[in-house]
């Protein structure tokens, strides 16, 4: 998921992401991106950023990706096609929180249980049954569903969010689809 890349070429293409096409040099595209960024218009904006000719924000929820620009010339005009990257920082940061949030929470609960209910509890997990037995498996289980669903709503958000600024810089460079 670190990694993962959704370009306007092959496959997870999406067609709302198509190339655009500008009579404007590489770097009078940037020039004219940044005047936008300085702006407050084009949120993030990085020339030469994430390996592309400029990147900007694609903001989503509950969280952001990156919306990469990346030039070729043909024939005299500058074609820009696109690519969605997802900072590693934010799969490895979810993986980290709920590895250590679920842990803790074995100990805290099997206390917590023998505490306020010592004769039944603590007599029915004194045996075989012990509280990590039912847990584990009520808190581990669910994290698939969990990391598809956000990831899921992370894409569809930052595809619209990346749309969005994609027709803003079409216009913004005067430009047309490629």
């Amino acid at each position: 998921m670190g990694d993962e890349a959704t370009t306007a070429r092959g496959e997870g293409a999406d067609a709302r992401l198509a190339p655009i096409a500008s009579e404007k040099s590489a770097g009078q595209i940037c020039d004219a991106l940044e005047r936008l960024a300085k702006q407050g218009k084009l949120p993030g904006f990085v020339r030469d950023g994430d390996g592309g000719l400029f990147s900007v924000d694609a903001q989503g929820t509950p969280f952001d990706r990156r919306l990469v620009g990346e030039a070729s010339e043909d024939g005299g005009r500058t074609i820009v096609s696109w690519r969605l990257v997802t900072p590693r920082k934010w799969p490895v940061g979810i993986a980290l929180v709920l590895a250590v949030s679920v842990w803790p929470g074995l100990p805290i609960t099997d206390s917590l249980l023998q505490t306020y209910f010592p004769g039944s509890y603590g007599a029915w997990t004194s045996g075989w049954f012990a509280t990590w037995m039912w847990y584990l498996p009520l808190t581990v289980v669910p994290i698939p569903w969990f990391w598809r669903s956000t990831f899921a709503k992370v894409r569809a958000t930052t595809m619209e969010h990346a749309v969005e600024t994609r027709a803003k810089i079409r216009d913004a460079i005067g430009a047309s689809d490629a």
